[in-house]
């Protein structure tokens, strides 16, 4: 496995809220993706083995095809559809979830 480098671009939106877009390749994720989709992802707590940067996490079960939005194009999607993200506290220091 190696690691792979990418760009993303990034465009603040109304809310407190944030678009981030990224090209990267096709099999990024270890799955075949389909033409349009989504995928949920979460920024997972810093721990002594992640350091404090920021990891995020793809979670591939939650991938779904979005046959819905065809002809729209990636500007279309992101500025016609309502995004949202939920933030969760997580005690999870050092790399064992102490949460109840």
């Amino acid at each position: 496995m190696k690691n792979e480098y990418f760009n993303m671009i990034g465009q603040k939106a109304p809310g407190r809220k944030m678009i981030l877009m990224a090209v990267v390749p096709d099999d990024l994720f270890g799955v075949e993706v389909p033409n349009i989709f989504q995928v949920q992802a979460v920024r997972t707590v810093p721990t002594i083995y992640t350091g404090t940067y920021p990891t995020i996490r793809v979670v591939i079960d939650k991938l779904e095809a979005r046959e819905d939005l065809t002809g729209k194009g990636i500007a279309g999607i992101a500025t016609g559809e309502n995004w949202y993200n939920v933030s969760q506290e997580d005690k999870n220091e050092y790399g064992i979830n102490i949460n109840p």
